[in-house]
């Protein structure tokens, strides 16, 4: 009985040695693998990374033409204003968002082939948005831009891209316009 003592002791100790081994082994898998993981989930894919994963070639303010392939591309309002969407607090009051918006005019000048672009808006931040198509229900005065970022031969798209969400501590955005089929990109650099 007494020679099973010691036996049980070593057992004990395996045990919590081992016990120990797992719980080492589960922290590095938790730090190495799922942690990092979760920071890849933060990289830019697809769109997002032909918009906002390197700087713009160019440019351009307020009211001045910008070319991009083929396009020419102006942007002359900016507002940010209020809507109400048909969304209630808790106390069944209307809820009251902000909006970005601004005026764009696209042409392709060409007499075939046509343009895929690419929109969206980053702040001083580093904060991403994307148009808010929803936005141009509740703003009426306003004609939206669209959802077709097909810019067809010879035609004119025009109207406000709306943005909802952005930063009110930001004071300078740039809306970025790419090509779709080059990657191609310009910016313009936006005041608020």
């Amino acid at each position: 009985m007494e020679e099973q003592k010691p036996i049980l002791k070593k057992k004990k100790i395996v045990v919590f040695i081992a016990s120990i081994f797992i719980l080492l082994v589960g922290v590095l898998v938790w730090q190495f693998i799922i942690k990092d993981k979760g920071s890849d989930e933060l990289e830019l894919t697809g769109d997002d990374a032909i918009l906002f994963g390197s700087e713009p070639s160019a440019f351009y303010g307020l009211g001045e033409t910008a070319n991009l392939g083929v396009l020419e591309i102006n942007a002359d309002d900016a507002r940010e204003e209020f809507y109400s969407p048909l969304e209630l607090d808790e106390n069944y009051k209307r809820i009251v968002k902000n909006y970005f918006a601004v005026q764009v005019k696209v042409f392709n000048p060409a007499q075939q082939g046509t343009e895929n672009i690419l929109v969206g808006l980053v702040d001083e931040y580093g904060n991403i948005y994307k148009p808010d198509h929803s936005v141009s229900m509740y703003v009426p005065d306003l004609k939206d831009f669209g959802k077709n970022r097909s810019i067809f031969p010879r035609i004119i798209q025009e109207g406000y891209l709306f943005f909802t969400g952005v930063d009110e501590n930001a004071k300078e955005v740039q809306l970025v316009f790419a090509l779709e089929s080059t990657g191609e990109k310009i910016a313009f650099k936006i005041n608020k």
